[in-house]
């Protein structure tokens, strides 16, 4: 009995205390929104889905959403303008990143919320991209898909994209082609393969001019030779890669990572020593870590430190993979 007495007393003390630190997670989430953002977004889903407190979690959620808008994760931020308070807020903020009009924007949001809650409606999704929407209007719709658990996102791809006849070849569909080919590169490395050689024919063919599609093939194709550790080979790719910043600041990176699994980490290092990463580029920041560490750059202990982290776990499963493996776990 007295055990039971104890034991009843002490749950308003356990209470205030997981109260007392659900609350600085929100604190601590409030400050790293701008210098950490996908961190804070992690602290805020962490304290949301841990406390009781209603006036903190109205702030977190509000807070939460914009702080996604801010950072451009409209994908992250889906399900939350379902709410009638923050429709308005998303579907200006998604028009104006993908450069659509307003109702069009509206009608997309509308259009993936049917093919979240019903996969069939998939293909009356394909058929609203179909009618003018930009490239990334498809990127946008991918993410969501992956998001909402749909088994297979790539149905929203066209079939002629796949298919080995003669079709319309215009840059906008090369464009789906290595759209559809990075989304295979994992599940079905098979198909990227034939989509980025009919790709690589339709460029060299067609547009051989055409510099922008021919630095996101080679970057695509230095993805798919990671995927089937062909190291070598995607070191060779991004070798290739000039003149565009975006494209050769991730083929260093590749590059980085192929000579790290080629075991010479003190070369990967110096591919990406200097380059200066932004607060939420996870996968580019947990890289350079662990290629520091393993050059002897880096303390483990910064390694460590990363892994602590709540948004650890949004990293590439290959980049914790190695993580791991470095820390000997």
């Amino acid at each position: 009995m007295p055990k039971l007495v104890f034991r009843l007393a002490l749950l308003p003390i356990l209470f205030v205390v997981s109260a007392v630190a659900n609350n600085k997670t929100y604190r601590k989430a409030q400050k790293l929104a701008i210098s950490d953002p996908l961190e804070a977004e992690a602290l805020y889903e962490h304290f949301l889905a841990n406390s009781q407190n209603p006036k903190l979690r109205r702030a977190a959620v509000y807070e939460l959403f914009f702080l996604r808008l801010r950072q451009q994760r409209f994908a992250a931020a889906f399900r939350q303008a379902e709410n009638s308070p923050f429709a308005q807020h998303y579907h200006k903020s998604l028009a104006a990143s993908l450069g659509l009009k307003l109702n069009m924007a509206k009608l997309l949001v509308s259009k993936l919320r049917k093919s979240c809650d019903d996969s069939q409606k998939i293909f009356d999704l394909q058929q609203l991209l179909r009618n003018g929407y930009p490239i990334s209007a498809w990127d946008f719709a991918l993410q969501v898909l992956h998001d909402c658990g749909m088994e297979d996102p790539t149905l929203l791809f066209p079939e002629e994209i796949f298919s080995e006849e003669e079709s319309d070849i215009t840059p906008r569909n090369i464009q789906l082609q290595l759209l559809a080919a990075r989304e295979q590169i994992a599940t079905a490395p098979e198909t990227a393969a034939q989509l980025l050689v009919r790709a690589r024919n339709d460029i060299e063919v067609n547009f051989p001019d055409d510099h922008k599609l021919q630095l996101q093939l080679l970057s695509l194709e230095a993805q798919l030779a990671l995927h089937w550790q062909d190291y070598a080979m995607a070191i060779a790719k991004c070798q290739k890669v000039r003149g565009n910043a975006k494209v050769s600041r991730a083929c260093r990176f590749i590059r980085a990572y192929a000579l790290l699994k080629l075991q010479e980490p003190h070369k990967a290092w110096q591919e990406i020593v200097k380059i200066q990463l932004q607060p939420w580029e996870l996968d580019y920041r947990l890289l350079k870590i662990i290629v520091g560490v393993a050059a002897g750059q880096i303390p483990e202990e910064s390694l460590q430190q990363f892994r602590r982290r709540l948004s650890y776990t949004q990293c590439a499963r290959e980049l914790r993979e190695l993580a791991n493996q470095l820390s000997g776990d």
